[in-house]
């Protein structure tokens, strides 16, 4: 069953390689358990997207204790430095579960934490979009326990 899920998530139809032309999308969640991140691109079919990589790992027990503001900023922060060689100089609409990522500039004091995590992030060119739970589709890789 683990293989054929394999299998289905890398085939042809759902990962290609990207189109340097193109802008891209990243998906990302952060959980008290891991951090998941979904790299994609618009096809040439309007309001189809297509994926370019997938990314996951698991939280050391350190970072498990932090706020889930902090696991969705590090989640941001991840998947933009997993797919650099990708997304740097490029547009990039991140969409995330958690609304206060939309404000993050606009907080007057951040933690130490929070505020090198946005010196990283102003390094790209991005629009930080809100998604509800349900429409999340980098949750599923974040469920690794």
């Amino acid at each position: 069953m683990f293989n054929k899920l394999k299998m289905a998530l890398i085939s042809k139809l759902i990962l290609r390689p990207p189109d340097m032309s193109k802008d891209f999308k990243i998906f990302c969640d952060g959980s008290t358990v891991a951090l998941s991140a979904i790299l994609m691109q618009e096809d040439d079919k309007p309001q189809k997207n297509y994926v370019v990589a997938y990314a996951s790992r698991k939280l050391l027990p350190r970072e498990r204790k932090y706020a889930i503001v902090e696991h969705e900023l590090m989640a941001t922060v991840f998947a933009l430095t997993k797919f650099k060689h990708w997304t740097h100089g490029k547009k990039i609409e991140v969409f995330s579960d958690h609304r206060p990522l939309q404000w993050l500039n606009s907080l007057i004091k951040l933690s130490s934490r929070l505020a090198q995590w946005n010196l990283i992030i102003q390094d790209y060119d991005l629009i930080t979009t809100y998604i509800p739970g349900e429409k999340q589709i980098a949750d599923s890789l974040t469920c690794l326990e």
